[in-house]
């Protein structure tokens, strides 16, 4: 039981530690869109990628992972449709990591996790016996 508890604890951070990676580059994202024709101006100004980045996180105050994706995106994002789907995805892992924070800080939601795990298994793996045992010699 302490192992599976072990497991299902690395499995969140692991699983949160993503989330919130992902989180950040789609608030960068989003504070993008908001200010998307100074953005462009900076970029189309800057002679290199490292100075358009360095230029991103001086004015506009991006990490150097945001300024990296914002580089990175193609301009068909910046459709309405696109900017929905971005907001959404931020609101969709926003409320995945409250949830995985929520695990980490309940044990009880970790015992939760492990029974409806072992009850899957039970249910994948959990048939009767298809051969028979005979007593006697091999």
């Amino acid at each position: 039981m302490v192992h599976r508890k072990e497991v299902v604890e690395r499995r969140t951070i692991y699983e949160l530690k993503i989330a919130e990676a992902r989180a950040h580059i789609l608030e960068g994202l989003k504070k993008a869109l908001d200010h998307i024709d100074e953005i462009i101006k900076t970029i189309k100004a800057a002679d290199t990628k490292d100075n358009a980045r360095t230029a991103l996180i001086k004015q506009f105050a991006f990490t150097h992972i945001q300024a990296e994706a914002i580089l990175e995106m193609k301009l068909n994002k910046l459709a309405g449709l696109e900017r929905k789907k971005l907001e959404d995805e931020l609101n969709e892992k926003l409320l995945i990591i409250s949830d995985l924070k929520d695990i980490l800080a309940k044990p009880e939601r970790i015992v939760s996790i492990i029974i409806e795990e072992l009850d899957e298994i039970k249910d994948k793996f959990g048939d009767e016996r298809r051969t028979q045992v005979n007593a006697g010699k091999i």
